[in-house]
């Protein structure tokens, strides 16, 4: 009996105790399992046809952002994107085409760098939907969106900018001085711990994550818990700015670390540590290397003075 199209095929493979083999359909035609019959080798490719027709764009993302971000909102890039797609987030995902995505990206009337994010998502899902059987072939390698043009360069924040945000005292101001003095990345910012004297967290890769940062001398006063969103933050951030009369991005907090740190030629290997940077030599990789006195006293360095 022939399968339905989009099915795959099954075959007897001689001298095996299951010899029934199914296959995926193509392009990818993917190895599913050995069977002792050939009703169950037909079952299972069934099985994966039906979730194939069920899972939908809004299923994939919920189960991919919740897989790669388990205890954190997803990005914003992604999140963005992801609003983007909602006239698509009922669809099976094995039943849409590139013209499909094409038309969604076109109405979403977003530019090149929202263009650009949307692919990168979609290029995610798919990847996850091919791992996890809910279809076959990746049509967001398809979609032509150019890489947007380069950002500009980062700019710290100056000694008497930073002088300004103390003397404004409000929450925002305080947040970003946090930033600035920690050297966490925005949505690191929004999701840290207090452990005494410590701040611990961090995302995004293995060298960021779970890492340690004591708190800085010049922020101790008043540093906190903050539990708000990265939208929430980045209006309060940019509303602060113009009222300063300042130009700056949320990113710049931690550019500012950095730079301040070079400033002063302290340790790369402790910055690194800090800052949640990759190391190239693995002695410095351990954090049993460097020990929290050590820690508190370079962070303590890091200032324009």
């Amino acid at each position: 009996m022939r399968l339905p199209n989009g099915y795959g095929s099954v075959f007897k493979v001689e001298g095996r105790r299951n010899p029934w083999r199914a296959v995926t359909a193509a392009p990818e035609r993917r190895h599913v399992g050995y069977y002792a019959t050939k009703k169950e080798a037909v079952k299972a490719l069934a099985s994966i046809v039906e979730s194939r027709d069920s899972a939908t764009i809004s299923d994939i993302y919920e189960r991919w952002s919740s897989e790669k971000y388990p205890t954190l909102s997803v990005t914003q890039h992604y999140e963005k994107a992801y609003k983007r797609l909602e006239p698509i987030w009922n669809k099976s995902i094995a039943s849409l085409k590139l013209e499909d995505l094409e038309k969604t990206i076109a109405k979403a009337d977003c530019g090149e760098a929202g263009e650009f994010n949307i692919k990168v998502l979609l290029n995610q899902l798919y990847t996850y939907g091919i791992k996890h059987d809910f279809c076959d072939k990746n049509y967001a390698t398809y979609i032509h969106a150019p890489q947007p043009k380069p950002k500009a360069a980062k700019k710290p924040f100056t000694k008497e900018e930073i002088k300004k945000l103390f003397e404004h005292g409000s929450e925002i101001s305080q947040m970003i001085l946090v930033s600035i003095y920690s050297g966490w990345r925005p949505a690191e910012l929004l999701s840290y711990t207090i452990d005494g004297d410590l701040m611990k967290g961090g995302v995004k890769t293995s060298a960021g994550k779970d890492r340690i940062v004591p708190i800085h001398p010049k922020i101790k006063s008043f540093v906190k818990e903050y539990r708000i969103t990265y939208y929430q933050y980045r209006r309060e951030f940019n509303s602060l700015m113009g009222f300063l009369g300042m130009k700056h991005t949320p990113h710049e907090c931690r550019h500012t670390f950095i730079s301040m740190a070079k400033e002063k030629e302290l340790n790369d290997g402790v910055i690194k540590l800090l800052v949640g940077h990759a190391m190239t030599d693995i002695t410095e990789s351990v954090y049993t290397h460097r020990n929290l006195d050590t820690l508190r006293k370079t962070i303590a360095q890091v200032d324009w003075e």
